[in-house]
């Protein structure tokens, strides 16, 4: 009796240590998986600015206003290089969905640069954002798979809902408005339908940038960062009323269609802004755990 007693003990202390340790792996294998996740994300939102920016000298070249084509010559090429420096970082096997994804997107682009110049100005703004919601629905699939929406801490969570979720669908619809008012103002009128859809657009930038800039807010959110989101929100709402007093309900288009462009460029740079200002919080709370757990953090860039 006491030699089973002793080899119940031995084996109950194995167990337990065999569960501390394959938790401790599990750890950091969970923080490895995070830390290049946040990096992806870093890669998708540079991916996610040139797409946006050469969807919006398509649309001005094809209505158009030539003068696009040598900086959306130079996008193509920033595009091609972000796609193949994508397809060169392997994967970690927990990303099962987003690897598929990966594989898709370099293939509709490649089609999408290769024909956009055989098609008229609404085709191919809407390839460009069927393209890009491909993206962002990457976007969501890597944040769920690499648990970077599962934090335990509720207000990490919040950031990485903020940077997977909220921030991206405010950056598309700006997007879309900046691409379809440019297009507008390359051909000097506006019909009917376009001016339907800047509204719209209009009013679903303003409604998902207040969202963003209350969910920066208590109970999760911090002061400095709210304080970023609440000017990018003037910012933006300044850009739109213009907007809409110059092209949207004016009769006629005085503006170029260069300096729409440029002025809803600024308009998404300081969101751009604001999400950079998340995702630098979220790397140091990735590299502060690291450092709790006595492992190097990865860098994002």
């Amino acid at each position: 009796m006491p030699t089973t007693g002793v080899f119940s003990f031995v084996l109950a202390t194995a167990a337990v240590v065999y569960l501390s340790v394959r938790r401790r792996r599990q750890r950091r294998l969970s923080r490895f998986v995070c830390g290049f996740a946040l990096q992806e994300v870093s890669l998708q939102y540079q991916l996610l600015r040139r797409l946006q920016q050469h969807r919006g000298m398509s649309v001005g070249i094809l209505n158009g206003d030539e003068s696009f084509e040598e900086p959306r010559a130079r996008l193509q090429a920033e595009i091609d290089s972000l796609f193949k420096r994508q397809i060169g970082q392997a994967l970690p096997a927990v990303f099962r969905d987003v690897g598929t994804i990966r594989e898709r997107l370099p293939r509709g682009w490649q089609t999408l640069r290769q024909q956009w110049r055989g098609w008229d100005g609404d085709h191919c703004l809407q390839q460009h954002n069927a393209l890009i919601a491909k993206q962002l629905n990457g976007l969501v699939i890597l944040a769920l798979e690499s648990g970077l929406l599962a934090y335990d801490e509720p207000r990490h969570r919040h950031l990485a809902d903020i940077i997977a979720r909220r921030l991206p669908d405010a950056l598309e619809r700006t997007g879309q408005l900046r691409a379809l008012a440019t297009g507008c103002a390359a051909t000097g009128c506006c019909t009917a339908l376009h001016r339907v859809r800047l509204r719209f657009l209009s009013e679903q930038v303003r409604n998902n940038l207040s969202a963003v800039c209350k969910s920066t807010q208590a109970p999760f959110g911090d002061q400095e960062l709210a304080e970023v989101a609440s000017v990018t929100m003037k910012q933006v709402d300044r850009f739109l009323t213009a907007l809409e007093g110059e092209l949207i309900d004016s009769a006629k288009i005085a503006l170029e269609s260069a300096e729409v462009f440029a002025k809803a460029t600024q308009a998404l740079e300081t969101q751009f802004s604001l999400a950079e200002s998340v995702l630098q919080r979220l790397a140091l709370i990735h590299a502060h755990d690291a450092r709790v757990q006595g492992r190097p953090s990865l860098r994002v860039t």
